[in-house]
């Protein structure tokens, strides 16, 4: 909604909420409709939120493949859908869709459709 992220159990449909400031650099990984997403409970209250492993986001805007002989691969700069910007190789493109890890934000794949 802006201020705080809404989160719901698609077992029971109760809903919780969190601030930006209460989730921290993991608002960069969420997304509306992800998945696999795990709330830690005490005294029937939600007290934290922890991420999948893995999360796919798409790329909103990354520099052009630049061409050029090289043995080490390259990385550039792209801004994903949640505003995160990360390392991913030179070859992925604007509209494509990278698998990140959670756990460090590093580029895993590219996700094929």
């Amino acid at each position: 909604d802006g201020t705080n992220w809404h989160f719901m159990n698609n077992e029971s449909f109760e809903t919780f909420e969190f601030s930006g400031d209460d989730l921290g650099d993991i608002t960069g990984y969420l997304k509306d409709g992800l998945e696999g997403l795990r709330a830690l409970m005490i005294d029937g209250k939600v007290v934290s939120v922890s991420l999948p492993m893995t999360v796919d986001l798409q790329v909103t805007e990354t520099d052009p493949v630049v061409k050029g002989a090289t043995a080490k691969a390259q990385m550039k700069s792209a801004t994903l859908e949640t505003g995160m910007t990360v390392q991913v190789p030179a070859y992925l493109t604007t509209g494509e869709v990278a698998r990140i890890d959670t756990r460090d934000g590093h580029f895993v794949e590219r996700v094929k459709s």
